[in-house]
């Protein structure tokens, strides 16, 4: 059975647009309110699947808000023998290949749980094997980082996320490395 989960986002996809996208699902959870309501609505729906079962989104970032939280749904989804169908993405862990690329995230949040300290990275951007001088705000946690991972394995691009961090793309690989 292949059951949707649509989630309005406070930028995103709107839940029309979502529900037309999930067209082909046995059963839809729609979720417009904000808060404690989409734990619960979001919990049904977790509720409501079955080994063999299907869950489908439109994207990633309507299924968590953050990494721990799709680590905890990934691997609830895999013991459960649930797969998981990402349309924007082009996520589908009923092909093996890509159930590596949920494996990886889940690994990342994973990483970030284990580290109960609040280390920070320092950047120091190199180019041609040099250290450059760091910009402001060029410090960031773990949770930032681990963050950035997410927002991209959610198709956000690069470029913002170096805009918005205040550090250089090759700053931002070396990070995500």
């Amino acid at each position: 059975m292949r059951i949707g989960y649509a989630r309005e986002g406070r930028q995103g996809q709107p839940l029309q647009m979502q529900i037309d996208k999930l067209k082909d699902c046995n059963t839809v959870f729609k979720e417009k309110a904000a808060g404690g309501d989409k734990q619960k609505t979001l919990d049904a729906c977790l509720d409501a699947l079955h080994n063999g079962d299907i869950l489908v989104v439109t994207r990633l970032d309507r299924l968590a808000d953050n990494t721990t939280k799709l680590a905890q749904i990934a691997e609830r989804l895999h013991k459960q023998g649930i797969d998981l169908v990402v349309l924007d993405q082009a996520i589908d862990t009923t092909k093996d290949a890509n159930d590596a690329a949920l494996r990886v995230m889940t690994a990342i949040a994973d990483l970030d749980q284990t580290d109960s300290g609040t280390k920070s990275a320092t950047v120091t951007p190199i180019h041609n094997g040099k250290a450059l001088a760091s910009h402001t705000g060029s410090q960031l946690s773990k949770e930032q980082i681990a963050e950035m991972q997410y927002r991209i394995a959610c198709g956000e691009e690069v470029s913002e996320l170096c805009d918005e961090y205040n550090i250089s793309i090759p700053t931002f690989y070396h990070l995500t490395d």
